[in-house]
């Protein structure tokens, strides 16, 4: 577009030099698809590769899946009619053999009960970390808004005690003002005075 535009431009200011400029921008114009041509095919074999892999990642899965449904198929089958579906899990398996282990429990009812218990337990105890982190965050909270409040109340000490010595130091030179205006009243009055005494006649 922008090669267009110049061209006519180039047509109107300089209609003498139009096959140069033909050619010049032919040039142009073949060097910048052969660019385009070879970002393009570039792109197109990175995407081939990320495609490749993602078909692969696919067959992965797809196998992984394959034997996870054959495993629980099988695990089902050998547990089918006396351990319950529900605690086919590691964390459940193994505390059932842990239990058993230890002579804690005699049969899968009690083994059920017990991990049932525990894990009330755990939940319960989740619960009561929970509460004291919160307890905690609180705690920490008041204590931070403690020492803003003490911060503040120096502050405020500091403020009044400058605002007292203010005062002070005012009252002070308010007194000062009034001895100075005192003395000056009485060396008016001794000046008078003294004036008074010389202009009047010894006799």
């Amino acid at each position: 577009m922008f090669q267009g535009i110049y061209l006519i431009y180039a047509c109107v200011t300089s209609p003498n030099q139009l096959p140069a400029y033909i050619v010049l921008f032919g040039v142009a114009g073949i060097i910048c698809a052969v660019i385009i041509a070879t970002k393009n095919k570039a792109v197109r074999q990175n995407n081939a590769r990320v495609e490749e892999k993602n078909n692969n990642l696919h067959m992965q899965y797809g196998e992984h899946m394959d034997y996870y449904n054959q495993y629980q198929n099988q695990l089902a089958e050998l547990t089918n009619g006396w351990f319950p579906q529900s605690y086919l899990t590691y964390d459940c398996v193994e505390f059932f053999i842990d239990t058993l282990e230890n002579w804690r429990a005699d049969d899968i009812k009690e083994l059920v009960n017990l991990y049932e218990q525990e894990m009330h337990n755990r939940r319960m105890e989740e619960m009561q970390n929970t509460i004291i982190n919160q307890n905690n965050q609180m705690i920490a909270q008041n204590n931070e808004m403690i020492r803003q409040q003490k911060l503040t109340n120096v502050y405020q000490l500091f403020q009044i005690g400058q605002h007292a010595y203010t005062h002070t130091l005012l009252q002070r030179e308010c007194q000062e003002l009034s001895a100075i205006r005192t003395n000056s009243a009485r060396t008016a009055k001794a000046m008078d005075k003294i004036a008074y005494d010389m202009d009047s006649p010894l006799f």
